[in-house]
């Protein structure tokens, strides 16, 4: 007996190691993630906060009507719970106490994107683990981690990380029901789904693999009726699971009808102008190389090769949601590198399959291997750990935008008329005459200010550039900002650097031409 427990011990020490790692690599993340979540705090939040997650869930806290009355995403994940934590805090006070002191309620908001990240995390690991093993799972989430296009998004309160979150817990419950396609595991499945597509509705991608489940067994016609009843199941739970998440999307169709038109959108300034097939081939040929890195991403398309030679289904069923996805978010009118987070820690883990592999075919003494494999994670994770952390330490400090703020503060006379573009000065709660719009040059010329008395203007490199990038298309945007860097005066100028974040900021000052 006491041998057999000494030799059970034995077996599973590598186990329990792994699970340590895991744990620590969980509270890495936790820490990559939270490290800079204030940003520009308390005075403004970020893109989409206000005006649609928190802004929302505060309304339905404080009102007690359950209609975000947006659906664009949808985000149902994250804008009830944040309506139920809201509610709980404050009750029918909730839009007072928001509108006096709004700063913890977009923190508690960033904190639940941090905490659907962070989960994601163990989640990645056993992947690895379930379809290649433990070394190869630690590895995909030490990748993943140091992913600075995830980590730049899960700061801020958006769907990304809610839909990370669910889809890998989707996609882990579609690899149980590919083994034991019983009902109760396709429910699962289909249950999970309708909460992907909840929190995001690209995650809708993750049917038809729940259908490639199904359609193995079906071969077989013994059990041909019971997989076509449990696939059923499956389908209608995804409906019910989305349609209980997500009530009004139904109730409030037409709402739901212009979201949805809106979101459809063809134009939106450096995010279109391509067709289905260019934005399929900008993901292959430039984002993913772009968020993943050049040698993680070309080691990850030899780890799928190496993958698909071994013809394992549960290989195969990934690889098909990955090419399901891509194909599903190319052919939108847009592309945008963000939506690539939720199939980049697939990627992440066949990176780590083909170096372990690799690794493998050029020694065959373990210790070597496993030396050889370690030396190669550092070196690819160098440039990415040193990206991150800087991206985190700038995050930490004050941004251009609020170094703005101050110099306006500092050095303009109070009640002076300002127009400004987005992401230029943070300037809420000032002695300011403040107008803002997406582009000062959406006004047409310099007269239509001086005109009107606005004597000082702000800009953001992070809109003016858009229209440089296409000078052809864009030629009177660039036309006005030429005009107004030769023949506004320049105040100041602030630029980011590697230890200050945001975008270069300049502040001019116009003068009307003499009567």
């Amino acid at each position: 007996m006491g041998s057999y427990n000494v030799a059970k011990h034995n077996n599973r020490k590598p186990y329990d190691a792994d699970c340590v790692l895991a744990v620590c690599l969980t509270l890495i993340a936790f820490f990559i993630y939270f490290w800079g979540i204030k940003q520009n705090l308390p005075y403004a939040p970020e893109v989409d906060e206000k005006s649609i997650f928190v802004g929302r869930a505060v309304m339905m806290a404080s009102t007690g009507n359950a209609n975000p009355n947006w659906f664009g995403n949808p985000g149902s994940t994250v804008i009830y719970p944040l309506a139920l934590a809201f509610r709980l805090a404050y009750g029918e006070g909730a839009q007072q106490t928001f509108e006096t002191a709004p700063s913890w309620f977009y923190f508690f908001g960033r904190l639940l994107s941090v905490s659907y990240s962070t989960m994601s995390i163990p989640l990645i690991y056993l992947f690895g683990k379930k379809i290649f093993e433990e070394k190869i799972g630690l590895l995909g989430a030490w990748f993943f981690i140091y992913t600075l296009l995830a980590t730049m998004h899960f700061k801020i309160v958006r769907t990304d990380s809610a839909a990370l979150f669910w889809g890998l817990v989707a996609l882990w419950r579609i690899l149980v029901a590919h083994e034991k396609p019983t009902l109760r595991n396709q429910i699962l499945a289909g249950g999970l789904i309708g909460l992907s597509v909840a929190s995001r509705y690209f995650m809708i991608t993750l049917a038809p693999v729940l259908l490639l489940v199904n359609i193995i067994p079906l071969r077989q016609p013994v059990q041909k009726r019971d997989t076509i009843v449990a696939m059923c199941a499956g389908f209608l739970t995804i409906g019910l699971i989305f349609a209980v998440s997500t009530p009004y999307f139904f109730l409030d169709f037409s709402t739901a009808l212009d979201n949805l038109r809106f979101e459809a959108r063809t134009e939106h300034i450096g995010a279109d102008g391509l067709s289905k097939l260019g934005n399929f081939w900008w993901y292959i040929s430039a984002a993913l190389p772009e968020a993943l890195t050049w040698p993680q991403y070309i080691l990850a398309i030899v780890g799928i090769c190496f993958a698909v030679l071994q013809k394992r289904t549960s290989i195969l069923l990934l690889g098909s949601y990955l090419i399901v996805f891509l194909f599903a978010i190319s052919l939108s009118g847009l592309h945008w590198a963000r939506w690539l987070i939720q199939i980049l820690p697939l990627f992440n883990l066949f990176s780590a399959f083909a170096l372990f592999t690799l690794a493998k075919m050029i020694f065959k003494s373990r210790k070597m291997y496993l030396a050889t494999a370690v030396l190669l994670m550092l070196f690819l994770t160098i440039a990415p750990i040193y990206e991150t952390l800087l991206f985190d330490y700038r995050l930490s400090r004050p941004s251009t935008r609020v170094l703005a703020r101050n110099w306006i503060i500092e050095n303009l006379p109070p009640g002076s008329h300002i127009f400004q573009e987005a992401y230029a000065a943070l300037l809420a709660n000032t002695n300011y005459e403040v107008s803002e719009i997406f582009s000062l040059s959406q006004k047409g010329t310099l007269d239509f200010y001086t005109s009107n008395d606005y004597r000082y203007l702000v800009t953001s490199d992070n809109v003016y550039n858009r229209y440089f990038l296409e000078p052809e298309r864009y030629s009177d945007e660039v036309t006005f900002y030429n005009e107004l860097f030769e023949n506004g005066h320049l105040l100041t100028e602030l630029k980011p650097s590697n230890i200050q974040g945001g975008y270069t900021i300049r502040i001019y000052e116009i003068i009307a031409p003499p009567p």
